[in-house]
């Protein structure tokens, strides 16, 4: 959420190594969505009004506090938070308010709640009061993964890239954001947990990663968000690091790059069964300056208008929209490209 000249983020009470030395909701902000100070709590302890819902359906509150996500609605802001149980399906979406970022914040009740008697989802992540839903798929610690769907109305019915009604007991697309390695790197896993936001007319998604060699680790991400010529949110295959967006010219595609194609692999269970985290790892891609690519006359590609199309022998087109950014692996600035393919497939790549 952005006020007078920062932004800030609301996240989980969670200790790498440690107990929950205090419960809440954790605070920090940042001018340049960059670097980030850590300024406090929203609110210090675990709400009692979700804590009592636990107790009353005989269950036993775990010790912290997860998952907040931040809206503001007129001139208050809505905090939302999710309280866990011990015990499997109980939780609790509640809601505090305030009418500045920093507070105080007032308890306004449970807006969702979850049982083990009843046929539903988890309530851990709250729903954006938005046409478009952005889902967290498997296990947080490894194949963490997001999803997205769009509606007509806030109350859907919500469909997939395929007009599939995600209601329906299948997997869904498209892939946004999933597991992944570029070069240089051991790679990330666990990369959901999403909250997308926006500042003026340009909209970024922020998720945890946790590094693959230690998946215990929970950094912050956040990335820029864009939008495919038919309506489908797309994210940066690297972080945000405030690179001028200058244009890019024809004459820098050429080249080799990293590719990575979100191939998915359905594993079902949960953390017993998603031990491995599926990371979709990097492969090189070389544009050559006669249109084709990867050795092969078939392969056709074109740009224009910071389009990337590449044909893949008429079998699949991949249609990527390209801009700068910051290369995190290899320290430096250089070109990167998101989109989709004709199936709904997630596509990265950077030049090298």
């Amino acid at each position: 959420m952005y006020d007078n000249g920062y932004f800030y983020c609301y996240s989980t009470d969670a200790f790498y190594g440690l107990p929950v030395m205090r419960a809440g909701i954790q605070v920090r902000r940042s001018s340049n969505l960059v670097h980030w100070h850590f300024t406090g709590w929203a609110y210090t302890g675990r709400p009692s009004q979700a804590v009592n819902y636990i107790i009353q359906n005989n269950g036993t509150p775990v010790d912290n506090v997860w998952a907040p996500y931040i809206i503001k609605a007129g001139d208050v802001y809505r905090l939302y938070y999710s309280q866990a149980a011990n015990e499997p399906k109980l939780s609790a979406i509640g809601l505090i308010t305030a009418d500045k970022l920093t507070g105080p914040w007032i308890q306004q009740g449970l807006v969702v709640t979850s049982k083990n008697t009843i046929t539903m989802p988890n309530a851990i992540d709250p729903r954006f009061n938005k046409y478009y839903l952005f889902i967290s798929y498997d296990w947080l610690e490894t194949k963490y993964n997001v999803r997205v769907s769009r509606a007509d109305d806030v109350e859907g019915p919500y469909y997939d890239y395929n007009d599939r009604d995600i209601n329906a007991f299948e997997d869904n697309g498209p892939m946004i954001l999933a597991p992944y390695a570029f070069s240089g790197h051991n790679g990330w896993q666990g990369t959901a947990h999403c909250a997308v936001f926006a500042r003026d007319d340009q909209y970024y998604i922020a998720h945890q990663g946790r590094p693959a060699i230690n998946k215990y680790f929970m950094d912050l991400h956040v990335r820029r968000m864009l939008w495919t010529e038919d309506g489908w949110p797309v994210v940066s295959p690297e972080r945000y690091a405030g690179v001028a967006l200058t244009p890019v010219s024809s004459e820098e595609m050429a080249g080799e790059w990293e590719y990575i194609e979100f191939k998915y692999i359905v594993v079902p269970g949960f953390s017993a069964e998603q031990t491995d985290p599926d990371i979709q790892r990097a492969v090189t891609l070389t544009l050559h300056d006669d249109s084709t690519f990867n050795n092969n006359s078939d392969h056709q590609w074109t740009f224009s208008n910071q389009v990337l199309e590449m044909n893949w022998n008429n079998v699949t087109t991949d249609r990527v929209i390209v801009e700068r950014g910051w290369d995190w692996e290899r320290k430096k600035e250089t070109i990167l490209f998101t989109g989709l393919n004709n199936n709904g497939t997630t596509i990265w790549g950077k030049k090298k």
